[in-house]
């Protein structure tokens, strides 16, 4: 079945008002998170990055990576009471942001 995430986040079937399930996308999960239990914001954005990746017995980072390793990166920002995340860029690949 075909699927479409409108701009307030709810799921609808492509092309209806009828709806698809439940859905929030990360940017607002992840504000949602910090902002409606003790768990900090850098807390928060872990439980959707490292922590999922370590579940499955991949290996994470606890420094900076080596300047020409490769990574990705989310670049965003945030206000208390937003109820999400505003992402500003996203780097895919290369870690090439701080390269000397």
């Amino acid at each position: 079945m075909e699927v479409e995430v409108f701009e307030d986040g709810h799921m609808g079937l492509a092309g209806t008002s009828s709806l698809a399930g439940a859905s929030l996308l990360l940017d607002t999960c992840v504000a949602h998170l910090s902002e409606v239990t003790a768990i900090s914001l850098a807390d928060s954005v872990a439980c959707a990055t490292v922590n999922p990746h370590a579940l499955f017995g991949e290996t994470t980072w606890t420094d900076l990576p080596k300047i020409g390793a490769e990574a990705d990166f989310i670049l965003f920002s945030y206000r208390e009471g937003e109820g999400k995340l505003s992402v500003k860029r996203s780097v895919l690949g290369k870690y090439s942001l701080f390269q000397e």
